[in-house]
């Protein structure tokens, strides 16, 4: 094969890595949700403090609540966010490399 079939397979398998980690995210935030309790040694962060830590505002945090982009607990008319969850969000949206994509299959290419 040349050399652009090779960088168009990495670029789909790079693709489909990304979107393999975000269906990860969305089975952990779903997972993490639902074992969260008050022994749990996490920080709870209101919606300013999420905002304040992801340099947003604090409008922009509530669209992402309301389409399920960011991990929160709404309790009666209060948003929380666990910290922990938001780092792990935040790392989610990593764009790997090229030599971490090699190595993850197999460095073959």
């Amino acid at each position: 094969m040349k050399t652009g079939k090779y960088e168009r397979i990495l670029s789909i398998l790079a693709d489909v890595l990304t979107k393999i980690d975000r269906i990860e995210f969305f089975f952990e935030k779903d997972f993490n949700q639902r074992k969260v309790s008050a022994d749990s040694g996490s920080e709870l962060l209101t919606i300013s403090e999420v905002a304040e830590l992801l340099k947003l505002s604090v409008s922009t945090i509530y669209s992402k609540v309301s389409r399920s982009e960011i991990p929160a607990f709404k309790i009666g008319k209060r948003l929380y966010f666990c910290k922990h969850e938001i780092i792990l969000w935040i790392k989610s949206g990593k764009i790997k490399t090229l030599t971490e994509i090699r190595k993850e299959v197999g460095g073959t290419f």
